[in-house]
Parts: C-alpha cells; sequence; structure tokens
C-alpha cells in the first residue's frame, strides 16, 4: 500500500504541479515562471473568473519587463487575450505585452537557468537593477 499524500478529490492538475515543483533533479524542475503557465492556473486566466465571495481577482498579470523576458515563450499564456487587449486600451506598459511582445526580448529563445528562475528585486528591497545590493549610505 502507497503513501496516500492528497486528497482523493484533488485536481490531477494539481498533483502534476506539484510533482514537477518537487523533482529531484533540478534541471528536470519547473521554473518558477513554468508553474505560473501551468495548466492548474488556467481557471485565474478565463475572463469571468471571480474570488468565491464573488469579488474580481486582485492584479494577477502585471508582470514586470523582467519577468516577462526570462522565457518570452511563456508570454501568451502567462498574459491572457483578454488582458492583454484591456492593458494595450488602457496605455498600460508592460502588463499591455502578449504574444505579440514575445519575440521582443533580447534572449528570445533563451533556457532557464537559475539566474533566470530567480524574480528580480525591486531597488527598495536593497538590490540594484544589475542585481547587487544597493549601497544605504549617501
Amino acid at each position: 500500500m502507497g503513501l496516500q499524500v492528497f486528497r482523493a478529490r484533488t485536481p490531477p492538475e494539481a498533483i502534476d504541479l506539484v510533482s514537477r515543483l518537487l523533482e529531484y533533479t533540478p534541471s528536470s524542475r519547473i521554473s518558477p515562471l513554468q508553474a505560473c503557465a501551468h495548466t492548474f492556473f488556467e481557471e485565474l486566466r478565463e475572463t469571468n473568473t471571480r474570488l468565491p465571495n464573488g469579488r474580481e481577482l486582485p492584479p494577477l498579470f502585471n508582470f514586470t519587463e523582467h519577468e516577462l523576458s526570462i522565457q518570452p515563450s511563456l508570454n501568451s499564456v502567462l498574459l491572457p487575450r483578454h488582458h492583454a487587449q484591456e492593458g494595450a486600451a488602457s496605455g498600460a506598459g508592460v502588463s499591455g505585452v502578449g504574444a505579440e511582445g514575445a519575440g521582443t526580448s533580447n534572449n528570445p529563445g533563451s533556457s532557464s537557468t537559475p539566474d533566470n528562475n530567480s524574480m528580480a528585486m525591486s531597488d527598495s528591497a536593497g538590490v540594484s537593477a544589475a542585481g547587487g545590493p544597493t549601497s544605504g549610505m549617501a
């Protein structure tokens, strides 16, 4: 008898996502952005999805330019069409990037590396855009 980790009614997509996140071999493990694009989160990308209490979802697709440049081939999945159209109509910068902007990165076919998998931190968090610590002294 095997060890049961998940409840019997756990969606297969959830089990697949967790198994990919917990892959022992780092090169076989799913990256954070690949996890965001996983089918488990597909419902969040649908046009009329609401929270259980009926309210609208919080901003989920406000990716930074850096995040969208990590693996541009995922942008068309990460940014649903309806969100890309809304962003373009409102003049939103990065959040309006959709499949059209997927090939505009400096690394169009770049593969995920450990550096690419980490999310950028803002300058206010003590890290410069170049990745080094910012000086707290004036």
